[in-house]
């Protein structure tokens, strides 16, 4: 009994050390893409519609979750560098001024943002690293994958 109290504790332990270090969150694109990697200057590039054309050809079809989700929060923080009402004002002010002609795509849910990546061969989004599988590749952001500790794109924690 002793034995089984003190496993339970051990995870418990490793449970919350975990939700304390925070989520990593992941680039992904459609497992069609030939992108494998972006430098950090190219996703943010890509996010704010300054690079609206894949290398290889192809418009960039943005997606990114509502306001509110924790991913999105991340991106706000180390991407964008804006609030929701910063972005949102700078999205207006692009439109404005014919620099863009779409915005990006709006999600709900990592699983909805996903699905459609995994649908778009040109789609690009940003989910928590936990929620990633086959259905979509996960792009390195200056050589390393989510999970490193020098990975950029990580919550503080709750």
């Amino acid at each position: 009994m002793l034995r089984f109290v003190s496993i339970l504790a051990c995870s418990l332990f490793l449970a919350v050390a975990a939700t304390l270090r925070g989520m990593d969150v992941a680039i992904i694109v459609n497992k069609e893409n030939p992108i494998n990697e972006l430098s950090f200057r190219e996703l943010t590039a890509l996010f704010e519609l300054q690079q609206q054309f894949w290398k290889a050809g192809g418009r960039v079809h943005v997606v990114i979750q509502q306001a509110g989700r924790p991913e999105r929060n991340v991106m706000l923080k180390t991407v964008y560098h804006r609030t929701d009402e910063g972005l949102n004002k700078y999205w207006l002010n692009r439109m404005f001024k014919a620099e863009i002609t779409d915005l990006p795509q709006i999600e709900s849910s990592a699983e909805q943002a996903k699905q459609e990546v995994a649908k778009r061969v040109n789609a690009i989004s940003f989910i928590d690293a936990a929620q990633v599988d086959d259905s979509v590749k996960v792009l390195r952001i200056d050589g390393l994958l989510p999970g490193v500790e020098k990975y950029r794109l990580k919550s503080d924690g709750p």
